[in-house]
C-alpha cells in the first residue's frame, strides 16, 4: 500500500457523510416495532445502547395482514401498557414511525 491509497482511506474515514453508527431512531418520536415474536407501539423516551425505553407503549398481539396494519396501525388484538416498557434492540426485525394520533390506546 503506498500513501496515496492510505491517504484515500484516511479521507472515507474522516468523510462527514458516512454513517456514524449512531441510529435512526428519535427520542420523542413514535414507532411501531416489529420483534422477533410480536409488534410493539409506543413513543420514545430514552435510548440506550441495548434498550429503548417507551411511554404510551402498547403490545400487538395480532396484525392480520401486515401491508394493512402499517397502513394505519389497524390491528386485531391489542393490549395498552399503563405505564413504560422497556424493549430490547437485539430481538427487533424492523421498525417504521408512526404518528402519535395513530398510537393504539385502547384494549381490543
Amino acid at each position: 500500500m503506498d500513501l496515496k491509497e492510505l491517504a484515500k482511506i484516511l479521507e472515507m474515514l474522516n468523510d462527514k457523510n458516512e454513517s456514524t453508527g449512531g441510529t435512526f431512531l428519535q427520542v420523542g418520536h413514535c414507532y411501531s416495532f416489529r420483534t422477533v415474536t410480536m409488534i410493539y407501539t409506543g413513543k420514545i423516551k430514552d435510548i440506550r445502547d441495548q434498550e429503548i425505553l417507551l411511554e404510551k407503549a402498547a403490545w400487538i398481539a395480532d396484525t392480520k395482514r401486515w401491508a394493512d396494519y402499517v397502513k394505519d396501525l389497524s390491528a386485531e388484538e391489542i393490549e395498552p401498557y399503563c405505564r413504560d416498557v422497556i424493549i430490547y434492540k437485539g430481538g427487533l426485525l424492523d421498525v417504521f414511525e408512526v404518528e402519535e394520533a395513530y398510537l393504539p390506546r385502547e384494549q381490543k
